[in-house]
């Protein structure tokens, strides 16, 4: 999905809010972003599940199980709110736990990164000693079949 497609569904998304709550008041804003929460919890569980085989790191998104979870329990609250139902405690545990499950997964996925990306640049003297000799070894062979002697 294009960036623009999601920056526009976004947008949408907010807007249907804003006129939920300005035009009929702060009930039907909940049950709007309860389904919005609804709708983006299945996205994410779709996508995250296609993707979690891949590499996390080749992503440009950030954990979709997680944020899934918080969707669908944050979800779950905002009807509750909405219906006048008290939000059961267990909910808001589920809710609080999907949230820590987001950041300790956001964390490791940071520090996977950073992990390679300190990997890549750990030895760059060494590095560039390698592509001079193979710089220097393949001049070497070019001097030598120049030269008529066979290369080594």
């Amino acid at each position: 999905m294009s960036s623009r497609v999601v920056r526009s569904l976004i947008a949408v998304g907010i807007a249907a809010q804003v006129v939920a709550l300005v035009v009929w008041g702060h009930t039907t804003y909940l049950w709007v972003q309860g389904a919005e929460a609804s709708a983006a919890a299945v996205l994410f569980l779709a996508f995250g599940l296609r993707f979690r085989r891949h590499d996390p790191r080749a992503s440009p998104w950030p954990p979709l199980l997680p944020l899934a979870a918080i969707a669908a329990t944050g979800a779950a609250k905002d009807f509750c709110v909405a219906s006048g139902v008290d939000t059961p405690a267990w909910l808001a545990a589920l809710l609080l736990a999907s949230v820590v499950w987001f950041l300790i997964a956001s964390w490791l996925l940071w520090r996977a990164e950073r992990q390679a990306e300190v990997a890549g640049n750990s030895n760059p003297a060494a590095e560039q000693s390698a592509a001079a000799d193979r710089a220097g070894h393949s001049a070497l062979r070019s001097s030598e079949v120049r030269e008529g002697r066979p290369g080594g």
